[in-house]
């Protein structure tokens, strides 16, 4: 297996986006031939490399400035790696993002584009992540009226504990289902996810966690959804989900 080590990425919270099935916006992510990529999450990567941690935020710091923690200080951090492989039959290409302008952001903090809207975290109640399951509407984008009005509802409950969009450079990080080269390895120029390659954010990572600062003890469901809005062309957008039970203790423990 290769692997290319990746030094950093970033978030922005609070942006919705309209679905709007096989999007494009610009010149990237344009599909090169009638196959298409299919973006999925590793529930194994999910489930193997999670941990609860103490860390002290500083004014300054990328997670802070970025949107990952709700105030600096001592936070209680939710640490856990996501692993998104492409099982498609096409590589999904970006290229170069700064002509994508409308789905790019260059993080001042980590200096490379991150695709604003690439994953969604979500920590859920037990019951709620069971109401999210029944009621939603999987074939709409997780931003569409329907679902976006039932994630609201569900997170005024407290049923949502935190929800936030979490960006990523897509470059091929891991390879999981072939013995071709990365083509892809420059969060400048060059993004995008081979077909058979995996983009891989280790939990070390910054931002690479929920904040469940507050989050009183008990069982919970750590979600990850890619591609979430939908923005990027896939074969399958119903395979872009996977969840595990967490448990948070009491501080003291």
């Amino acid at each position: 297996m290769q692997t290319i080590t990746r030094l950093g990425l970033t978030l922005v919270a609070g942006l919705m986006f309209a679905a709007s099935g096989h999007a494009q916006l610009g010149p990237c992510a344009t599909p090169l031939g009638p196959d298409l990529p299919d973006l999925i999450v590793s529930r194994q990567a999910l489930r193997m490399d999670k941990s609860l941690t103490e860390e002290l935020i500083e004014t300054n710091d990328c997670e802070l400035i970025e949107g990952c923690v709700r105030a600096a200080g001592q936070r209680r951090l939710l640490r856990f790696t996501t692993s998104t492989p492409n099982i498609g039959a096409a590589a999904l290409v970006i290229g170069d993002p700064s002509q994508c302008s409308l789905l790019f952001h260059f993080s001042e903090c980590h200096l490379h584009y991150h695709l604003e809207q690439f994953a969604d975290y979500r920590l859920w109640s037990r019951a709620g992540f069971r109401t999210w399951r029944r009621d939603r509407d999987a074939s709409e984008a997780s931003s569409s009226a329907h679902n976006a009005a039932l994630l609201a509802s569900l997170q005024d409950r407290g049923d949502l504990f935190a929800g936030r969009k979490q960006g990523f450079c897509m470059v091929d990080s891991s390879a999981v289902s072939t013995d071709a080269p990365p083509v892809f390895n420059d969060c400048l120029i060059n993004q995008g996810i081979s077909a058979g390659w995996s983009d891989d954010y280790p939990a070390h990572l910054d931002c690479q966690f929920m904040d469940v600062t507050g989050a009183a003890a008990g069982r919970y469901v750590l979600e990850v959804e890619v591609n979430p809005d939908r923005v990027l062309p896939e074969s399958d957008y119903s395979n872009n989900r996977a969840a595990v039970g967490v448990r948070i203790p009491r501080a003291s423990e």
